[in-house]
């Protein structure tokens, strides 16, 4: 199992070199801006663990909300948020609607104080970094794939970290193959193998 993790890892990488780490068809921007379509994803309170769950309000698709370094928290209902259940700031939060790709998300990664945010995402033509330092208070971020690309997922990541995953919401849900559970673990691993490497990458 290790050994297929590590040898997905690399030729997740080696097609991230050949691919690049920047397209025009996806598209971040440091503000809110909604889609003609967006949906808010809602939460039932009490959730805790590595992995909580919400539910867009119109067509009631499932999203998930993954972190490797934090338990997660949701302490109240609907379009709430999620914060570490031990205090603190979150480190690392991965996004995934399960059996479905998306065009666009977004969501406040409120901060307590100014820190590097790194977003790594992986979508049908490849894998895009993006980094930028947020502030203190609301840092809205917006992430659109255009032109017939898709989103499978995205993980935001930060050593400091920021205080509040806030208000997320998403559009463009469209239906593929449902992954079976152990393909959804490799990917997740795989995702943040990647992503660590993107990081070093750009920062050499």
């Amino acid at each position: 199992m290790v050994k297929t993790c590590r040898i997905l890892v690399m030729m997740s990488i080696v097609s991230t070199l050949l691919v690049g780490v920047a397209h025009a068809d996806i598209i971040f921007e440091l503000k809110n801006d909604p889609q003609p379509d967006e949906q808010n994803i809602l939460f039932e309170k009490d959730q805790v663990g590595s992995l909580v769950m919400g539910f867009t309000n119109k067509t009631n698709t499932e999203v998930d909300f993954f972190s490797q370094l934090n338990t997660l928290q949701v302490t109240a209902n609907g379009q709430a948020q999620i914060t570490n259940f031990n205090g603190g700031n979150l480190n690392d939060i991965m996004v995934t609607a399960p059996g479905f790709t998306f065009k666009d998300f977004i969501v406040d990664l409120n901060q307590a104080n100014d820190a590097v945010i790194d977003i790594t995402v992986i979508a049908s033509d490849g894998i895009f970094p993006f980094e930028f330092t947020g502030k203190n208070g609301s840092n809205f971020v917006t992430i659109i794939a255009k032109n017939g690309e898709t989103i499978s997922s995205i993980l935001y990541e930060s050593d400091a970290g920021w205080k509040v995953f806030k208000q997320p919401r998403i559009s463009g849900l469209e239906p593929v193959g449902v992954p079976e559970p152990s393909g959804l673990v490799l990917l997740g691993t795989g995702v943040f193998g990647m992503a660590g490497a993107i990081r070093r990458r750009l920062r050499t």
